[in-house]
């Protein structure tokens, strides 16, 4: 049975407003980055920095079990087949992303699990299993790669029969980047035209947390309207990593920002965003300030256990 639901391994991308309020900028369901360095960044953090005024502290889970990635990884597997995994891979492609495999490596290890990384052309469907370069069973794989990457690369179509054949449990799937991964996700909370699959209070919820987010489309009137905007907005490719494309209008000319708004449009896979200022930490020349927070085997329903 595939995982249901689909996407588990999640990163919340956001900040704390002016007015002190946790404001979600974005979700990255694809490789996001941080999962083996938080708690030991967590630990630095604290020695140099410390609690900034006001913030009080709880146990975090990553920092209490931190294997707790790796634990939600044979979860999965669990969930799926009912048994934990003998093997996994950590699967990178053409070495992008690999800052943190050594470390997800050993942690599943650990566990038990006989750990390793492989680049996504080696990975392919053989019978009725999964292998890896040296023909060995894989009964886990973690995706570390931009999924857009896999269906632009022609090498990959064994990879992707591989993912979607259901012997092997694939963390994320395929179709997280499609729905939690992709920032067009928000744009729909906050487009009219959909206001009525949302209940009261998840609207209030989306107003509340999410800035405004919206589609940029091919559309005079929309345009010019976003033109006039640049000192509130910002520019985001609709699915792609590490701020790549990001354009911060307060940050750009007003002829650099016409320009990228009219490429954007034509694209069809851009988003503006109400822009939010990163708070300063006080009394650490000008320290800007980011919360970002970790969602593994995330529920399906608010409400709903998960681990944050």
């Amino acid at each position: 049975m595939p995982l249901s639901p689909l996407n588990r391994i999640c990163r919340i991308d956001g900040i704390l407003d002016s007015a002190g309020r946790f404001r979600v900028l974005e979700a990255n369901a694809v490789c996001p980055g941080g999962i083996a360095f938080a708690p030991r960044a967590h630990e630095i953090w604290r020695a140099v920095v410390g609690l900034p005024d006001g913030v009080s502290e709880r146990a975090q889970p990553l920092l209490t079990d931190p294997r707790l990635f790796a634990r939600s990884l044979v979860d999965c597997h669990r969930e799926q087949f009912g048994r934990d995994p003998t093997t996994a891979v950590i699967v990178t492609l053409s070495s992008r992303y690999h800052q943190e495999v050594s470390e997800m490596i050993e942690d599943l290890q650990a566990l038990g699990v006989d750990a390793s990384t492989a680049d996504a052309r080696t990975i392919r469907l053989r019978e009725d299993r999964v292998v890896d370069q040296r023909g060995r069973r894989v009964d886990l794989v973690y995706a570390n790669v931009d999924q857009l990457d896999l269906i632009t690369d022609p090498d990959l179509t064994s990879y992707l029969d591989a993912a979607v054949s259901g012997v092997a449990c694939f963390v994320n799937p395929l179709l997280s980047q499609c729905i939690i991964g992709d920032k067009r996700a928000l744009a729909i909370m906050w487009d009219p035209r959909f206001a009525d699959y949302f209940n009261a209070a998840e609207r209030a919820l989306i107003t509340e947390f999410i800035p405004a987010t919206r589609l940029v489309l091919r559309d005079r009137d929309l345009l010019d309207l976003l033109e006039r905007a640049r000192d509130r907005l910002v520019l985001k490719p609709a699915n792609r990593l590490c701020g790549e494309g990001v354009v911060i209008g307060p940050g750009t000319t007003p002829a650099a920002w016409r320009t990228a708004l009219r490429r954007a449009a034509v694209s069809g896979a851009h988003v503006v965003q109400e822009y939010c200022p990163l708070p300063q930490l006080p009394g650490h020349n000008g320290l800007q300030l980011g919360m970002d927070g970790f969602v593994f085997n995330a529920p399906s329903k608010v409400g709903m256990p998960g681990r944050i």
